[in-house]
Order: structure tokens, then sequence, then C-alpha cells
């Protein structure tokens, strides 16, 4: 139940954010994480072989960053999607509005997931992992 209360809390405070808040966030956040990972990639090629590892991670970690913003993007279009077309509702019943929401981002959820190129990805990290996992096991 209490989870259920977060949810909502979330959901009437996305509809009355600003977009352009929201977006701009979202274009900081993306400019800092960018600017990690080439700080890290530039502290991997000055160092000796074992950096390999380490590469790897970073590499990783970049589709796991890439895969999280698409579903970042998925979320949010679909979200501004029921925004648009729902906009009277929320104004007149947010409760009402908040189970439509649910059940149209179940049913988006599923759909995106769906994807082929979605499924590409997500086994594609599951497969660096598993890689990555073994040099580790290696290395002990």
């Amino acid at each position: 139940m209490r989870f259920a209360g977060v949810a909502y809390q979330q959901f009437l405070l996305a509809v009355t954010i600003n977009d352009n808040d929201l977006s701009h966030t979202y274009q900081l956040a993306d400019q800092y994480v960018n600017t990690l990972f080439a700080e890290l990639m530039t502290a991997v090629q000055t160092t000796e072989e074992s950096s390999s590892v380490l590469k790897n991670s970073i590499e990783l970690q970049k589709k796991i960053r890439e895969f999280s913003k698409g579903f970042e993007c998925f979320c949010l279009d679909t979200f501004q999607h029921f925004k648009q077309h729902q906009a009277a509702l929320i104004v007149d019943d947010p409760a009402a509005a908040f189970d439509q929401w649910t059940r149209v981002f179940d049913t988006q959820y599923l759909k995106y997931m769906q994807q082929d190129q979605v499924c590409r990805d997500y086994a594609n990290i599951l497969s660096s992992t598993a890689r990555l996992f073994a040099v580790f096991a290696q290395h002990r």
C-alpha cells in the first residue's frame, strides 16, 4: 500500500512538473555521466595491461547507461502522450487518471519490452556481464 501511495505522489508531481525543467535536468545528468565516462576512459588508456578488465567494465557501464536512457525516454514519451490525451481527466479526477495511467503504462511496457532491439540490447548486457564476471573469477 505504501508503494502505491509513493507511486501516486510521483504521478502527481510528474503531472505538474514543467517539461522544460525535466528535460534540462536529464540533459545535465547525461552531461555529467558522459564526462565521468570520458575521464575514466582516459585513465584506463594511461594504465598498464590490467586495464582491459577496467575497460570492459566501463564499456558495460556505458551499455547499461544507454539501455537505461532508452527506457527513461520510453517512460517520458509514454507519459507525455498520456498527459496530452488525458489532461481533463488528470485535472478532474487524479485518482482515476492514475488508475488509467497504470493500465496504459502496463500495456506500453509490454510492447516496449517485446521489441527486437530492446531484447537484443538486454541480451548483450547480460552476455557482457557474464564475460566480465568470468574474467573476475579467473583473476581471483
